[in-house]
């Protein structure tokens, strides 16, 4: 028999050669950066994507992941197993082909690497599959990796399909060759995976593989072997965080021709020079435009078509406008608007800074000083137009070039629109279904033309064709067997209709109803399924993190025909949604009320916005229509979900553009948590100006065409903007102290001897319960306390994310950690006692070390550790001694329900406490310095403190 060479030999030689150098995250077959198949601890800087394809026999795979953050790594993958059918009807497995699966995984980094230590991360490989729910990758594991040199070594346990110890290495012989070597230990159980004898994967053993990687540019490639199968893995790997992905080659330069500037006498006698001002201004992509002059003071009303950062095109107006003023004037006020409504107001105070900045001669935070910059009210608007008046007074050859339209064409649409942004355009749109039974890949590509007219007062009449060019979603054949209404599922019988289709037909009504505080009311054909009526409110506060939005909808279903007929289904939709920026990058958002299949509930969405525009975010929506279509079932109904990408696409032309594209991986046929599609959500039309650009460091990014960020002082770190190690080392630091300390002996030794008392009475007191607390009132009180651990948990979720005020920031962070310690500490201690529940044993004495499963589970008791490590910090905080009778309710609420002894509850409160009380302290001694505000103003800077 011959030997596999020793890896102790491979990690030998290799750390003898060689010089340092860092080695980058790399992906492994299932697209999770690793080593082969094995997972490592590595992940890429922060918005790093990759995208692949991998072919390992019986498997090959596309994949793709990303670098969320520095320390966490979502990855989704398609993988087919060759030789196996898909288990549909013997003629839809011919079109369908072998079988496949949809699934997605994910790594969170706790500890980074350091000088003596190694970086240390968990995973699961299949969370839970998109479609179909197989987790034929189950897995979990954690590993660790340290670099040595040239060398990055990995070590591993994983439990499931990765089963058992695993290890490898990567070796980069020298910096200058993009050329890598990689040995590791496979422990996958590929005898276990779905129909591996007829696929083969039976046959493929634990043991070593070898890999050989070359990178070339932006595309690497890994050739593997491993017990006589030879594994390919290609991809591409883009950065996210890439502010631009192409120079602006074709950007029109801004405004820079010298014109002599009339005094105000001759402003208001000849219109020539306010049409010159307008024709400049037209000639940048400026719509909507409207001024005023009155004795120094400039103001102008308008809006951009092309520019993607509302700052940016502000800054392109001010240049035209301080070129063009009248030498008497002394400020500038610029007004950006969005469908008509004023948005944000720019003004320009001393115009001698504003002229210094533009020459480069002062930089922006000396501009900033000078510039108000703040949310536009609705007495914004101006009344007495001098434009219309200048283009009246203005010759007529003069007149038809500034207002003249004509259509131009954009790498992604055809369009045309007039100065006041009513138009046409014609674009392409794409749509991909994966795994249906009648073909692996449904698509369909078509051709959208739209036309608007805007009328006075913001009345606005938009209208939208569809042409299918190519698809073959017409070829899905499978009925839906979905027992809610067939809100969406039906959704071939659209493409089966006809080619070409009324896709819209609305008229809206927008209104301004306070400072960032935007309405709309819309009629008509919403979507290709479903006409309506209905409005949507959008609130956005003055430099806030949070903004609020409610609309509610009367839709009817159409007929897949898609002209003017209608299908007999209605509903009432209403969703009030909280969107909340937990940092610059990350939002959140909660979407809560009735959606499209009558169904009632709460829609969560994250999504985390990097340098380059590009979004990338996920949803999961938990409703009471319990949708048992597979893989639902009765006992766990089915919940949508699914990823995206919104690309912004300036980040990738070579001009600056406002158009978009995106994709979602999602069920096309799924009617549980639907949502009809909005016609021009409000939140989604301001967002990008109020948030990203208004509320984004001092409103001026890219004013003036130049990369001139600079940094602000900020109040604090979000928990999410500080690194997870960093906290559980502080902590544990804190802990150790903390616990080594006498008076802490002391409490400790009084715990044991109060939970020692308690158990005494365990036996008399469980009986007793039994016969005395069981009716109705008891019970309902029962039902409260089992909930408020987790409304504990919440509140401090909450507080840590909301509170506005640095004692319930640092109390909210605290009531979570300690929340989350309190979830791992008692589980080991359960785990380790292995105490026998009253409902499963009279015997109180009943323990079985080591012994786990739910029966074995007892003490102490989780839910009690659990209520009272989350309050007992906002207790503290706000002197609120009443939380303690609530986080007592669920110490009650265990013994009253037999889950736990009297001594289990105890124990469960004691320890909460204690880990509340210690996590509050420490979050005290940690933030106590830190200002409790920071307001930064145009006019300066101030910091208030509060010593407690």
């Amino acid at each position: 028999m011959t030997r596999q060479p020793s890896l102790n030999i491979f990690l030998g030689a290799a750390l003898a050669l060689g010089s340092a150098q860092l080695l980058a995250a790399t992906p492994s077959v299932n697209g999770a950066s690793g080593l082969i198949n094995m997972p490592d601890a590595r992940i890429g800087s922060e918005g790093e994507f990759s995208s692949g394809y991998a072919w390992y026999r019986p498997y090959s795979a596309m994949w793709l992941n990303l670098a969320f953050t520095d320390w966490l790594e979502p990855s989704f993958r398609y993988t087919r197993i060759a030789y196996v059918p898909a288990g549909f009807s013997e003629e839809e497995n011919k079109r369908y082909g072998a079988y496949k699966d949809k699934s997605a995984g994910a790594k969170i980094k706790l500890i980074p690497e350091g000088p003596w230590w190694p970086a240390f991360a968990v995973g699961k490989t299949d969370l839970t599959s998109v479609a179909d729910g197989t987790q034929l990758y189950n897995s979990t594991y954690w590993t660790a990796s340290k670099q040595l040199g040239p060398l990055d070594l990995t070590v591993g346990r994983g439990r499931g399909r990765i089963d058992g110890y695993f290890g490898g290495a990567r070796w980069q012989p020298t910096e200058k060759l993009p050329l890598k070597l990689v040995v590791e230990r496979d422990v996958n159980n590929y005898s276990k995976d779905i129909s591996a004898e007829q696929s083969g994967a039976a046959k493929r053993k634990k043991g070593l593989a070898y890999g050989l990687e070359y990178d070339w540019g932006g595309f690497s490639t890994q050739l593997s072997y491993q017990h006589n199968v030879v594994g390919l893995n290609v991809y591409t790997t883009a950065n996210f965080n890439t502010r631009r992905f192409n120079p602006w080659s074709d950007e029109p330069k801004p405004f820079l021709d010298p014109v002599p500037r009339p005094t105000q006498a001759q402003w208001e006698s000849n219109p020539e020079f306010r049409s010159a001002l307008i024709s400049a201004l037209y000639k940048d992509d400026f719509r909507s435009i409207k001024l005023q002059y009155r004795d120094g003071f400039l103001q102008v009303s308008l809006t951009n078509r092309r520019i993607s950062n509302m700052s940016r095109a502000a800054g392109r107006a001010a240049r035209i406008l301080l070129a063009h003023a009248p030498v008497e004037t002394r400020q500038i006020n610029i007004t950006y608007t969005l469908a008509e409504m004023p948005v944000a107001d720019y003004q320009f105070v001393n115009l001698d800074a504003l002229r210094d900045y533009f020459w480069g001669i002062i930089p922006r935070s000396q501009l900033a000083e000078s510039v108000r910059v703040s949310l536009a009210s609705p007495d914004s608007k101006i009344e007495d137009d001098e434009a219309e008046e200048a283009l009246r007074g203005a010759k007529q050859a003069d007149s038809e070039s500034i207002i003249k339209t004509k259509g131009e064409a954009t790498a992604i649409a055809v369009r045309n629109q007039d100065p006041y942004q009513s138009g046409y355009s014609i674009r392409p749109y794409t749509g991909f279904m994966f795994n249906d039974p009648s073909g692996t890949l449904k698509y369909s590509l078509s051709l959208l033309g739209s036309a608007r007219k805007r009328f006075e007062d913001n009345w606005v009449v938009e209208g939208g064709l569809q042409m299918d060019l190519l698809e073959n979603l017409s070829d899905v054949s499978r009925a839906s067997n979905s027992e809610l209404p067939h809100v969406r599922s039906d959704v071939s019988d659209y493409a089966k209709a006809g080619r070409l289709q009324l896709s819209r037909l609305l008229v809206h009504k927008y209104v301004q109803l306070g400072k960032g505080l935007y309405g709309r009311a819309s009629a008509g054909i919403y979507e290709r399924m479903y006409n309506g009526v209905g409005g949507q409110i959008a609130y956005f506060p003055e430099q806030s993190p949070w903004a609020l939005d409610w609309s509610i909808d009367e839709v009817r279903q159409r007929d897949p025909q898609g002209w003017f007929k209608m299908r007999n289904y209605s509903t009432l939709t209403s969703l009030l949604s909280l969107h909340y920026r937990l940092t610059e990058s990350l939002t959140l958002t909660s979407r809560a009320g009735r959606f499209l299949a009558r169904d009632e509930g709460v829609r969560f969405e994250i999504g985390k916005r990097y340098n380059s525009g590009i979004e990338v975010g996920g949803w999961y929506t938990w409703t009471n229509g319990n949708d048992i279509t597979r893989p639902g079932s009765p006992s766990s109904p089915y919940h949508d979900k699914g990823i995206y990408i919104n690309i912004p696409l300036e980040s990738l032309f070579t001009r600056d553009t406002q158009a978009t594209a995106g994709f979602a991986i999602a069920p096309w046929t799924r009617d549980v948590g639907q949502m009809v599609d909005s016609p021009n959500d409000l939140y989604g039309m301001f967002r990008r100006s109020i948030i990203d650009s208004l509320f984004r460091k001092d409103g001026l990014t890219d004013f003036g065409e130049y990369d001139d960020d600079y940094p602000a002082r900020r109040t604090r770190l979000s928990p999410l903007e500080r690194p997870l190690s960093d906290l559980a080392i502080k902590d544990s630091k804190s802990f150790a102290g903390e616990l080594s300390s006498g008076n802490s002996m002391r409490n400790v030794a009084a715990a044991v001897g109060v939970i020692g008392l308690a158990s005494l009475a365990d036996k008399p007191v469980s009986n007793w319960m039994k016969t005395n607390m069981q009716g109705r009132a008891w019970r309902s009180l029962g039902h409260i306390g089992d909930a408020v651990p987790y409304a504990g948990l919440l509140a401090g979720g909450v507080a840590a994310a909301f509170a506005t005020d640095e004692r319930g920031s640092m109390a909210g962070l605290a009531s979570a950690e300690a929340g989350i310690a309190a979830i791992g500490l008692s589980s080991g201690i359960k785990y380790l006692t292995g105490r026998a529940r009253p409902t499963d044993s009279d015997d109180a004495r009943n323990f079985e070390l080591g012994r786990s499963g739910k029966s074995y589970g007892s003490f102490p008791s989780r839910h009690a550790t659990l209520a009272w490590a989350s309050l007992t910090p906002l207790a503290k905080a706000y002197d609120a001694d009443w939380l303690y009778g609530v986080a007592a309710l669920s110490s009650y609420s265990r013994v009253r329900s037999r889950q736990h002894w009297l001594s289990d509850s105890v124990a469960g409160s004691l320890i909460g406490y204690g880990l509340g009380s210690l996590t509050w302290s420490w979050r005290k001694k940690d933030g106590g310095m830190i200002p409790n505000s920071v307001s930064i103003t145009p006019q300066g800077a101030s910091a208030q403190w509060s010593f407690k």
